[in-house]
């Protein structure tokens, strides 16, 4: 329902976006995830029609919206500071959209009623803003944006400004809001986790380009590049070399060799990607590579335990993130073999 094809904003000479390509299906719930710098609000602001476009098209349910208004394109928004009419209530700013449609006063008594049960907060029609935490501000912003029942909401870092607890609920809230009301969606955010944890697919940008653009899951387990490896699956990256043999890869890193199954991974140099979940303290056989370390911390975190250590002449520094339980006994300076578990490894170009 939302088709962007080859959009570009340039400053000057500068790109913020460029050539961007990508389509939402109807429903979808779409994240555009970068650091700070990558273009992801700028797209979202081109979609908008906040921003002009300096080249290419977008469509919105077939509809060229390129060079359309932001007010002419019905799209919903969600800000990060919330937008709220302070001198409004809660009633007032949501209806707020819908008296400017001109909706007869019964259907918009109708609609806000709707819309506050959605969200969760039937009781505060007659409260103002400052009279809501920042959790009920948001709710009643993405509230507002839905009221009119646009084809698509654009959310630009609305958890930004919240506590991770808050942010956790209203992760939740938003995963039902979407379920139930079913808007297509384009969410911004710099944070993986709430990338994970809300999306259908994710657009990664980097310097106003999507490097890659799936599900979370393909993006995590078969990242399509460095930046997305290191970035998106946080995994750590380790010199390499696979050898096709025998139907399946023979992999050489950290100056030991393992066998594992890539799919369409070239012989040559290439990058081993491996989460610090998957490398382990070696309880007997090795089921990847078996690599002896010296460990040169060691981070309690709870219900996981953190160990930064590094590993011959080059003290390549490796981490591994276990169970507590399994880290029982190991202490700084210690030596121990570290199982890197290639099952769920990727190899990527170098």
């Amino acid at each position: 329902m939302l088709e962007l094809i080859g959009v570009t904003k340039k400053y000057g000479e500068v790109a913020a976006v460029q050539s961007c390509t990508l389509t939402v299906n109807t429903g979808e719930f779409v994240t555009l995830l970068g650091p700070s710098g990558s273009g992801k609000s700028t797209l979202l602001s081109l979609i908008a029609g906040f921003t002009p476009l300096t080249e290419g098209t977008m469509l919105l349910d077939g509809r060229d919206i390129s060079r359309v208004s932001a007010a002419e394109r019905g799209i919903g928004v969600v800000f990060q500071n919330y937008a709220l009419f302070p001198h409004m209530t809660i009633f007032e700013n949501v209806a707020y959209g819908l008296h400017r449609r001109r909706w007869t006063t019964d259907r918009i008594r109708q609609r806000v009623e709707e819309m506050l049960e959605l969200i969760g907060l039937p009781q505060i029609a007659k409260r103002r803003p400052d009279q809501l935490s920042g959790g009920q501000q948001q709710r009643v912003a993405l509230a507002r944006a839905l009221a009119f029942q646009p084809s698509l909401l654009l959310m630009d870092e609305p958890l930004g400004a919240l506590d991770r607890e808050i942010r956790d609920q209203m992760q939740q809230e938003i995963r039902r809001i979407h379920r139930e009301a079913r808007p297509s969606v384009v969410y911004v955010t710099h944070n993986r986790e709430e990338a994970f944890a809300l999306s259908d697919r994710v657009a990664i940008l980097e310097s106003g380009q999507v490097r890659a653009y799936d599900t979370a899951h393909t993006l995590y387990t078969r990242p399509a590049n460095r930046f997305v490896a290191s970035f998106f699956g946080a995994h750590q990256l380790f010199p390499a070399k696979a050898k096709a043999r025998d139907g399946a890869l023979e992999v050489s890193a950290l100056d030991t060799t393992a066998r594992m199954t890539a799919p369409g991974t070239p012989d040559g140099d290439v990058l081993l990607a491996i989460g610090a979940r998957d490398i382990m303290p070696a309880n007997g056989a090795a089921s990847g590579l078996s690599v002896p370390v010296r460990i040169d911390d060691v981070v309690y975190m709870g219900d996981t335990t953190r160990l930064i250590c590094r590993h011959g002449p080059s003290s390549t520094r490796i981490i591994s993130e276990v169970d507590s339980h399994l880290a029982q006994g190991l202490s700084i300076g210690s030596d121990t073999v570290l199982d890197v578990r290639l099952e769920r490894a990727a190899l990527v170009a170098a």
